[in-house]
């Protein structure tokens, strides 16, 4: 998932298009490019279909594709090992972060549902005077406005975000159909890892 304040580390002198790579054979780590279209609308529900799963994902690895596509590159996309659910994480290194992750999760996913519990006291009707003091307002027990509050939301929404098994299989199934070439990571190593060795060993 990339390397946290990577890009301080130097001065970036141009901004690199596909089209600078035309006839060269890219290879894209596949699971970096399923957070960054599934976070980079305003709400992960941004798009959804009829029984309201995300297709949020679909709709930007598509246009993805294509742009790449019609850029003249060849791509290769790599996914990280599906390893299987039961057992332990296929590399023992990430373990550490892996539990980071989770608990800020988890710490997210406390403080949502602390908020939308405040939505929906805010939502309900307003109290008379007489019973005003029998349920305080959502104003009473927090200083944000409902646009701060829906906010903080969605925000808390990206962060306890986790890429599913059905997200990566749409992901596949886009590039079965249209004939892209992908490949998945071998036990032990990570996505970007073995796209990183695609281009040394001169295959992308």
């Amino acid at each position: 998932m990339g390397i946290k304040n990577f890009s301080k580390a130097f001065n970036a002198t141009r901004v690199v298009k596909w089209k600078d790579y035309a006839g060269k054979t890219v290879a894209i780590d596949a699971m970096t490019e399923l957070y960054r279209a599934a976070l980079g609308a305003t709400t992960v529900n941004a798009l959804t279909d009829s029984s309201g799963k995300p297709t949020l994902h679909i709709s930007v690895i598509l246009s993805t594709v294509l742009e790449i596509h019609r850029s003249g590159v060849n791509q290769i996309w790599v996914f990280d090992h599906n390893q299987n659910p039961n057992e332990d994480f296929h590399n023992p290194a990430k373990l550490g972060e892996l539990l980071k992750r989770k608990k800020k999760r988890e710490e997210a996913a406390s403080e949502m549902k602390t908020l939308k519990d405040f939505q929906q006291l805010a939502q309900k009707p307003t109290f008379s005077d007489d019973e005003e003091d029998e349920e305080p307002s959502c104003e009473s027990k927090t200083n944000n406005t409902p646009d701060d509050v829906a906010q903080r939301v969605n925000a808390l929404e990206k962060r306890t975000f986790s890429a599913t098994a059905e997200m990566i299989n749409d992901i596949k199934l886009i590039l079965n159909c249209l004939n892209i070439r992908y490949l998945e990571a071998p036990a032990g190593c990570e996505g970007e890892q073995t796209a990183s060795h695609l281009t040394n060993i001169g295959k992308a």
